[in-house]
């Protein structure tokens, strides 16, 4: 195929040499993404493949064919490619524009072409930034981990239009390779889909990784999912905090004196005073003769009360 479709625009202009003029075939993650692009075993990865002109020695992409090449060790498919609007309406003359051929785990001959000579091809397609070509999805394996690379292959075709009429023909130009990118096939425990390393419930399946209070744990572990300061309900529940204002390990919300202070009975725990009650044979109904025995024992009891102590 790729034969044929050089064949056809050499019946139309005849190549000619022209001052050296580049382009660059590039290959990177789609939807926004960059490299690496970080998948759970079987997932899909996104792609684009651009294409940069330089401009002052040509007037713009006449023809392109390419290879897309992975080590993914997967079969990859054609079926996912969509070619960029601009390009589908510019470079099917003929009907050559190709969606390749899959090969193992690469797709080959890529390509499509304007028509030359007859008046209608448009100047100037990838000169001053990079001219998205096609989009498609990658398969990565379901059965092994690591990081594999996309790259374009150095096996491409190009023709420009020369400037004044002709064609400028791969002798003339210098084609440069862009770096691709990595897609890394990471562990995902809970096989809902994402990584572990990025996953908000790695241990409990949550495909939408919903998160709806923001705390960065998914609802699908989150026993809190509406309390951004809670993932556990604790002892006060959600949406109260576990709070110990006087620290005796006590939360406010159970304790009967969150300040310290007092407790109405039992015995002191760390921050609270102990109860008031008066050694026994203090206070009214004491006789005399008990005052006299019990006097040193009812003021050492009291200091100690005062004082916070048991003695």
């Amino acid at each position: 195929m790729r034969r044929f479709i050089c064949s056809a625009i050499a019946i139309m202009a005849l190549a000619i040499q022209a001052p050296a003029a580049e382009v660059t075939y590039d290959v990177r993650p789609g939807d926004g993404l960059s490299s690496p692009v970080q998948v759970a075993p079987g997932g899909t990865v996104p792609y684009e493949v651009t294409i940069e002109v330089s401009s002052g020695d040509n007037d713009g992409l006449l023809l392109f064919i390419f290879d897309l090449l992975t080590d993914l060790g997967v079969p990859q498919s054609t079926d996912t490619i969509t070619f960029d609007p601009l390009i589908a309406s510019l470079f099917n003359f003929g009907g050559f524009m190709q969606y390749g051929t899959a090969v193992d785990d690469d797709i080959t001959d890529i390509g499509g072409t304007q028509g030359f000579g007859l008046g209608g091809e448009t100047p100037g397609i990838g000169h001053g930034s990079p001219q998205l070509l096609i989009r498609g999805e990658l398969q990565t394996p379901t059965n092994q981990l690591g990081d594999f690379n996309v790259t374009i292959g150095a096996n491409t075709k190009t023709q420009l239009i020369a400037p004044g009429g002709g064609i400028i023909d791969d002798p003339a130009i210098t084609t440069n390779l862009g770096p691709g990118f990595v897609i890394q096939v990471l562990a995902d425990s809970d096989q809902d889909g994402t990584p572990d390393i990025n996953d908000n419930c790695p241990d409990d399946a949550n495909p939408g990784q919903d998160d709806s209070d923001g705390d960065q744990v998914g609802d699908a572990c989150d026993a809190c999912p509406d309390d951004p300061d809670k993932i556990g309900k604790g002892a006060c529940g959600c949406g109260t905090a576990d709070t110990d204002t006087d620290g005796d390990a006590t939360p406010d919300c159970i304790d009967p004196t969150p300040q310290g202070g007092v407790t109405p009975s039992g015995p002191p725990s760390n921050g609270d005073q102990p109860p008031v009650v008066a050694p026994p044979g203090c206070g009214a109904g004491v006789g005399m003769a008990n005052l006299v025995g019990f006097g040193a024992l009812c003021l050492v009891g009291l200091v100690g009360l005062r004082r916070g102590r048991w003695y």
